[in-house]
């Protein structure tokens, strides 16, 4: 959000008042400290934060001089559509074909370095060696975003070739 927010800077450089702000603070917000550093001019404003998580909050009132300007606001859930039905649940798990003793690990989202997918893989297969009727799906499309963050670049395909690499490795 920099250059928007340099925009508004510019625009209302000579105004007195200014509007009130309300920014939410995404995940990626510690990633791009550096970027929000140099808002500084943003101490003029009255702004409301929000943050998605108690954990991102509490670490993002380290941040600002007036916390209570911080707000929890998580995403909101569809409970129409994201709901528990256990005769869902017993029909996912015998399409599976789990038997009752099995427990089952679900990664849903983007499979990708950002989401440390390959980390993830990793645990998992020192788990399973010691709880062998644990299992684990990953559901999501894999993504060429790399890491940018961290100097990180991939050429297509990379990541999944990685990920089915590290798959392959392991045992049965």
């Amino acid at each position: 959000p920099l250059p928007i927010l340099n925009l508004l800077q510019q625009e209302y450089a000579m105004e007195p008042a200014k509007p009130d702000l309300f920014i939410h603070v995404y995940g990626d917000f510690s990633i791009n400290y550096k970027s929000w550093n140099q808002c500084r001019f943003l101490d003029s404003w009255n702004i409301r934060w929000f943050c998605a998580s108690e954990r991102q909050m509490n670490y993002f009132k380290q941040l600002v001089n007036d916390t209570t300007s911080v707000s929890l606001c998580p995403f909101p859930i569809d409970s129409t559509r994201y709901f528990y039905d256990e005769s869902i649940r017993q029909k996912q798990r015998q399409d599976w074909n789990l038997k009752p003793h099995e427990k089952v690990m679900i990664y849903t989202g983007r499979l990708s370095i950002q989401k440390r997918i390959h980390t993830l893989i990793k645990y998992f297969a020192k788990t399973k060696k010691k709880n062998p009727e644990y299992r684990l799906h990953l559901y999501g499309e894999f993504d060429n975003i790399s890491d940018p963050f961290f100097g990180v670049w991939h050429p297509e395909g990379k990541y999944f070739s990685d990920i089915m690499r590290l798959v392959r490795s392991l045992p049965e």
